[in-house]
């Protein structure tokens, strides 16, 4: 629909379909898997896999439009993560509230994934041995999946 016309979305534009929206997701285009360090705690139980897309032109504009995001570019990111996580286990649309519950350090984190997946940063990391001191490259999208402090006793995730 055009603008003014039926539809819940900014501005009239249909109810808001496209990706992290409960619509179809996009084919492949650039997303990004990850594994959050520590998780979105709800109801007992710890999500922490899921997936996000690059941001679109429509993402941006309906933060924009926001008057919730206002000229506060911290909240403006709780939004902008909240349009482009498709999935946290499950868990679709993720909302801005969910995305006020994460720990700092897994906002952080899906900050900087953000970042790569828009082309704002490398995707990466050098880690140095501290023995050794060679620098082993180390990819931000499942960073803590392989960390044992964050694996459940018996050895799964």
């Amino acid at each position: 629909p055009r603008p003014g016309g039926a539809g819940g979305g900014p501005r009239g534009w249909g109810g808001g379909a496209g990706p992290g929206r409960g619509g179809a997701p996009r084919a492949g285009a650039g997303r990004v898997e990850f594994f959050l360090p520590l998780g979105l705690c709800l109801e007992g139980k710890v999500y922490r896999r899921g997936r996000m897309h690059p941001a679109t032109t429509g993402d941006e504009l309906e933060i924009q439009a926001s008057e919730e995001a206002g000229f506060n570019a911290r909240y403006r990111d709780v939004f902008l993560l909240a349009r482009v996580i498709d999935d946290l286990e499950g868990l679709s649309p993720v909302t801005p509230a969910m995305v006020e519950e994460l720990y700092e350090a897994d906002f952080l984190y899906l900050q900087l994934l953000y970042r790569e997946a828009n082309g704002e940063a490398d995707g990466g990391a050098l880690a140095v041995c501290p023995v050794c001191g060679q620098g082993v490259p180390v990819g931000l999208p499942r960073l803590y999946e392989s960390m044992e402090v964050y694996k459940k006793p018996g050895g799964g995730a």
